[in-house]
């Protein structure tokens, strides 16, 4: 099996382009069942495996803790896995074709409350030092536009547009959609703008990067880069666990939302591909008046 897993893993390196933490994903969860199967039952070949071990080995995960968000990856990596080999002809059937997926929990999106994110967005900032500014700039991008943080690492200057009051942005699958910028945030874009210009003046590099947002060196922002500055500004803000540009994203749509904003709207502004993904907010705010009601009502305690 070890073997196969090597082509396999090669198979989605060089021809689906996953990447390298993805393969190492899937490396350590199909290692894992490997291990588990030689284990408990010995030396078995590929041809016999059976629905049972891959039951066995899921009874296995959950009996040493496993949540079963982790547990449903790992099955979803061995049903890659199978698939593959019944495809390329290493197996006549698939063990794990009729396996039933592990129940994973829904999950609400962890948002900001207003007053919480007025505090965000009211933090002092030095506007003659690039770096406090671009900060707060990004901040209220990911707030005031709700776009991934892979969109916002992706922005350039041409795709500013402060005087229209919108943004360019190149979402999943290369699909351009245009966002509107509230006024406030345009004047921020402007004053910021002005401050990468006065940066860039000071950096002995050649060309002008056309960046929209650039890290201390004049390079194109990277996502642990964005993660940091967001995560920083949350901290003692929010008792939440999560502190990342996807909470700010979250944040927007639900309030939004609370706001009477249409759920075709939001949709659009998110760049979802389809309505049921944007429906989880409508969750949230139910689930946050109930939190509202039960803090004010009479009768809510």
């Amino acid at each position: 099996m070890e073997r196969l897993i090597d082509i396999f893993l090669e198979d989605l390196r060089s021809h689906r382009r996953y990447s390298k933490h993805t393969l190492l994903s899937y490396r350590n969860d199909l290692t894992s069942y490997n291990s588990y199967i030689s284990t408990t039952y010995g030396s078995i070949a590929i041809t016999s495996h059976t629905r049972d071990y891959l039951r066995s080995w899921l009874t296995h995960l959950f009996s040493d803790g496993l949540k079963a968000t982790t547990v449903s990856r790992k099955l979803s990596a061995l049903k890659s896995f199978f698939r593959f080999c019944l495809e390329k002809g290493y197996l006549s059937s698939n063990p794990a074709a009729h396996l039933q997926p592990v129940k994973v929990p829904g999950r609400l999106p962890q948002v900001l409350q207003e007053k919480e994110m007025e505090k965000v967005l009211h933090r002092e900032v030095d506007e003659w030092d690039y770096t406090s500014l671009r900060d707060h700039t990004i901040i209220l991008m990911l707030y005031g536009t709700g776009m991934r943080v892979s969109e916002l690492a992706a922005l350039e200057v041409k795709d500013i547009h402060p005087v229209e009051h919108t943004v360019r942005v190149s979402g999943k699958g290369n699909k351009e959609r245009l966002i509107p910028v509230e006024r406030a945030l345009a004047k921020v874009l402007v004053r910021y703008l002005a401050s990468r210009q006065r940066f860039l003046s000071r950096q002995s590099i050649p060309g002008q990067p056309g960046w929209l947002f650039l890290s201390n060196k004049a390079k194109k922002p990277y996502t642990k880069m964005i993660y940091t500055i967001v995560h920083n500004y949350l901290q003692g803000i929010t008792t939440q666990d999560k502190k990342s540009p996807h909470v700010l994203r979250h944040t927007f749509a639900t309030h939004l939302l609370s706001h009477g904003a249409d759920l075709n709207a939001i949709k659009e502004l998110l760049g979802h591909a389809s309505l049921s993904a944007t429906q989880v907010y409508t969750h949230s705010s139910a689930a946050e008046l109930k939190a509202i009601y039960k803090r004010a009502h009479p009768r809510g305690k």
